[in-house]
């Protein structure tokens, strides 16, 4: 567990801030003692063994350089980071600052990257390092604190091999969803997916290799996180008891989280907090994913609607959040110092 110290002007010693200063000093953490640690869419078969090892995501880029190329590989994020379509830079210091990043909680520890939203323009900074991503067709507003997407063509893209060099994970995402739950056109629209769906920046309709959270399954009716490394026949997906709600405070929004154990081989979903559902398979494993076409916003078959509403924070954690950590998390919000 983190230690806060402070100065006897009750002034946060070692504490540098995460890109914009636009978090509240609350009266403290919560007290805890938690570890450190046919059809498009055929009904999935989450007992049977996928095909094929998924490939390794693809080398050769240059990495530690701004815009490092496509199928570049992880670089050791010496300078500004990775465009769209790039690699992942190191995390541990802050863009712009030459500052390691220091967490102040126990989740800030596990944190691998992070995307606030704080820039202005298309620029969508990594907070923790040099893993930068680019918004595709919208806009950030300076200080706004997230992303509003519309539904049709616009979507954020992460630089490749985010998840693949990872053997747990866990993916934090907050929304404010816009979307009609009781209409067809929200069925299968994403959160995020990560994986490729053959080619770098394309979509398809015969996605070979994805972990994805979507608003509404179409099977179901309820929000859905699905792992592939072939196609959806062979899906190892999980639902959620209810389709993604609207949120209650559009300011704070709706906390929802994936994670995968790669001690277990499994996936279990959250939503603000709450779990709600897990399943397991020995066929889950991050490193078989190709993850060069890793989207928020976006799924990886082309027949899929892009995700309509704001994204107000992502989390990408190089380790299986538990249940105690993921309601922790939703306690202290999007905005949160970590």
């Amino acid at each position: 567990m983190a230690v806060l110290l402070l100065s006897a002007g009750g002034a946060l010693l070692g504490c540098p801030l995460l890109l914009e200063d636009r978090f509240s000093n609350e009266p403290g953490l919560p007290g805890t003692s938690l570890d450190s640690g046919g059809s498009r869419h055929d009904e999935p078969d989450a007992s049977v063994e996928l095909a094929g090892s998924g490939g390794a995501p693809a080398s050769g880029g240059a990495a530690n350089s701004a815009g490092a190329g496509n199928g570049g590989t992880r670089g050791s994020g010496a300078s500004a980071g990775a465009s769209s379509g790039g690699t992942a830079g190191e995390p541990g210091v802050q863009p712009d600052s030459g500052v390691p990043f220091q967490p102040v909680t126990e989740l800030g520890s596990l944190l691998a990257h992070r995307y606030r939203f704080d820039s202005s323009g298309n620029a969508i900074a990594d907070g923790l390092g040099t893993a930068n991503g680019t918004s595709v067709g919208a806009i950030v507003s300076a200080g706004s604190g997230k992303i509003s997407l519309s539904g049709v063509d616009q979507y954020v893209d992460l630089p490749n091999g985010l998840v693949s060099s990872l053997q747990s994970a866990t993916f934090e995402i907050w929304v404010n969803w816009r979307g009609n739950s009781a209409s067809s056109s929200a069925e299968w629209q994403g959160l995020f997916d990560f994986g490729s769906s053959g080619a770098e920046g394309t979509q398809s309709n015969a996605a070979h290799s994805r972990i994805y959270v979507t608003a509404k399954s179409s099977l179901s009716g309820r929000l859905r996180a699905g792992y592939t490394l072939t196609d959806y026949n062979h899906e190892i997906a999980i639902d959620a008891t209810r389709v993604l709600p609207a949120s209650a405070d559009p300011a704070k929004g709706t906390q929802v989280v994936l994670v995968v154990n790669g001690e277990t081989h499994s996936l279990a979903i959250y939503i603000d907090g709450t779990p709600e559902g897990t399943v397991s398979s020995s066929t889950v494993s991050l490193d078989a994913i190709t993850d060069i076409n890793n989207w928020l916003g976006r799924s990886q078959y082309a027949e899929d609607p892009e995700f309509e509403g704001d994204i107000l924070d992502f989390r990408l954690y190089a380790a299986a959040l538990s249940d105690q950590q993921v309601a922790l998390s939703f306690s202290l919000g999007a905005d949160a110092s970590l």
